[in-house]
């Protein structure tokens, strides 16, 4: 499950949206309720702002604000037994406006 840049990098809005995911998953599937049951689940932040980012998005969507999204993100993820995947540090070298 990957959220973060349509929305500018709102954690709670993100927060709830991964909750009626994950509710809306177990509700039809309760079996992954069980003890023991497989349930991989993986939250995934969102890349780098590349070099030719848009001077008018850098102060909602630029490298500070997505590090402090992906570390947020990461800290609650880990709380609701999910993973997390953080692509800023991989993509901090490209050159396109979103760092893909």
């Amino acid at each position: 499950m990957g959220h973060g840049l349509w929305n500018d990098l709102d954690k709670d809005k993100t927060f709830a949206w991964y909750d009626q995911i994950l509710d809306a998953t177990t509700a039809h599937g309760k079996y992954l309720l069980e003890p023991g049951a497989i349930f991989p689940r993986l939250a995934i932040t969102p890349n780098a702002a590349g070099d030719k980012k848009p001077d008018i998005f850098i102060a909602r969507q630029g490298n500070i604000a997505l590090t402090r999204f992906e570390k947020a993100v990461g800290e609650w993820a880990r709380a609701k037994g999910m993973d997390h995947l953080g692509t800023w540090n991989m993509s901090i070298q490209a050159f396109n406006p979103d760092g893909t």
